[in-house]
């Protein structure tokens, strides 16, 4: 009697069992790469965003003590202006500060900049 080439059933079986372990372990990591690479994605549009703001204020928007919140997209803007406290100098500065929040409150991005007051 000769016998065929191949595989049996049970050589198989165990294939799919092996592949399927790995993949179980290997597709969680996967998942968490891809959540990673879209939180990374969304925060640096969100300092783009405040970076763009922050090249507005003083040229198309005036610097204006105080504070203001306005929708960006999906976003929260905050835009806060408060006196500079140092008083080495003779002029008025103020701390700029943009802040971008996602629906949830989470804070995306935040930059601050001292600005002379005109």
């Amino acid at each position: 009697m000769s016998r065929r080439g191949g595989y049996s059933l049970f050589e198989v079986l165990i294939a799919f069992a092996v592949m399927t372990m790995v993949l179980a372990v290997v597709l969680p990591g996967q998942a968490e790469f891809l959540e990673r690479s879209t939180s990374s994605a969304r925060r640096a549009d969100a300092a783009d965003v405040a970076y763009s703001r922050l090249s507005e204020l003083g040229v198309a928007r005036a610097l204006a003590l105080g504070e203001t919140s306005e929708r960006v997209g999906n976003w929260i803007l905050h835009q806060r202006i408060v006196p500079h406290s140092s008083t080495v100098f003779d002029i008025d500065l103020a701390d700029v500060t943009i802040e971008i929040e996602d629906r949830s409150g989470n804070v995306l991005f935040q930059a601050t900049e001292t600005r002379v007051m005109e």
